[in-house]
């Protein structure tokens, strides 16, 4: 039979139950999303547009998260560079120093060859001509 329904009416009514509990979950899932997303709207949001949205959030977040490791990344270059010119300044060798050669990344968005080391304004100019000398 096509489109038979339960014979025991007390399945049915339990099933729909538990559909009803997973439709709640569901809906009050897309609410927390919509939330977490800052999502808000004054019209009712699909969950088709609820979904491209998180996507899209998660893309640029995802950006901004590794343009700022790369910030990092990009800082603690520059700190390693001044505990070396601190050492060199003093005249003192720096075990620490010694054993951290500084190396700039390949994923470093400032190169050496976009510093400008022949202007003895530009920070790294001391240490570059340091180690030319």
């Amino acid at each position: 039979m096509v489109g038979r329904k339960s014979a025991d009416p007390v399945k049915r009514v339990h099933h729909n139950e538990l559909e009803r509990k997973r439709r709640t979950r569901l809906s009050e899932s897309f609410v927390a999303l919509r939330n977490a997303i800052n999502l808000h709207s004054e019209h009712r949001v699909s969950r088709r547009e609820t979904l491209l949205q998180a996507a899209k959030f998660i893309t640029k977040n995802t950006i901004k998260w590794e343009q700022e490791q790369r910030n990092i990344n990009d800082i603690s270059v520059k700190i390693e560079r001044l505990k070396q010119e601190i050492c060199r300044l003093e005249g003192k060798p720096c075990e620490e120093c010694d054993n951290k050669k500084v190396v700039i990344s390949s994923d470093s968005s400032q190169s050496e060859s976009d510093l400008d080391l022949d202007n003895p304004k530009d920070p790294d100019w001391n240490l570059y001509n340091y180690r030319r000398n």
